[in-house]
């Protein structure tokens, strides 16, 4: 936690190449000496030098803000949208997946969004996965090193969905007291809906954390 949540300053990231929703939602064409998150990408496929990556992006990263609505302000954050220009999702030079075949890269995503973090003085990076175990999320979201926060509304489909990526997540990750444990968000939840069933959902989810 912050000591100070309204006015600390975030770093945001849209990272859904399937479906960038918080890019679409500031509805606008980004100006050409910002960066995008495909535009990272590329940076990382040709580069291996962390800090040099760091030093490029944060030269960049200036003009690019997202408003976000506390009770007491508004705050621009820092903010990464997928693309600069809708063409660049039509020509993918490089991708998550083909970052992590490269040598000693398997982590380098989470390296350089730390470091980007941590240059700018933001209190915390949020980067906004696709729904689910592909290839444009897996890089981060199978990282142990990073916290994962599930959203889930109630229906069959999103709670299936989500005990399949808790088993995953939790497959040989031992539950001590400094582990980094993904958290789930059960939303949208009908007023109507029986107390059993919205217990037996969380139960359901719940299972995935018990060890022997």
């Amino acid at each position: 936690a912050f000591e100070d949540t309204d006015h600390a300053k975030l770093l945001i990231i849209d990272s859904d190449l399937e479906a960038p929703g918080l890019t679409w939602l500031q509805d606008k064409q980004f100006e050409e000496d910002t960066i995008s998150y495909l535009d990272l990408l590329t940076l990382i496929q040709d580069n291996s030098d962390v800090n040099q990556l760091v030093d490029l992006v944060c030269a960049k990263l200036t003009t690019s803000t997202l408003s976000i609505e506390t009770q007491t302000r508004t705050v621009e954050h820092f903010f990464i949208p997928t693309y600069r220009y809708e063409e660049q999702l039509l020509d993918l030079y490089a991708t998550p997946e083909s970052i992590v075949n490269g040598r000693n890269k398997e982590y380098i995503l989470a390296d350089v969004i730390s470091g980007i973090c941590a240059r700018l003085g933001a209190a915390v990076c949020l980067v906004d996965l696709r729904a689910g175990i592909s290839e444009f999320s897996s890089t981060l979201l199978l990282d142990s090193r990073v916290k994962k926060y599930l959203v889930t509304s109630t229906s069959t489909q999103s709670i299936r969905g989500t005990q399949m990526i808790l088993k995953y997540l939790m497959r040989g990750l031992s539950i001590r007291e400094d582990s980094i444990l993904p958290e789930v968000f059960l939303t949208m939840v009908p007023d109507g809906l029986p107390s059993e069933e919205k217990n037996n959902m969380i139960n359901e989810l719940h299972q995935f954390y018990e060890q022997d």
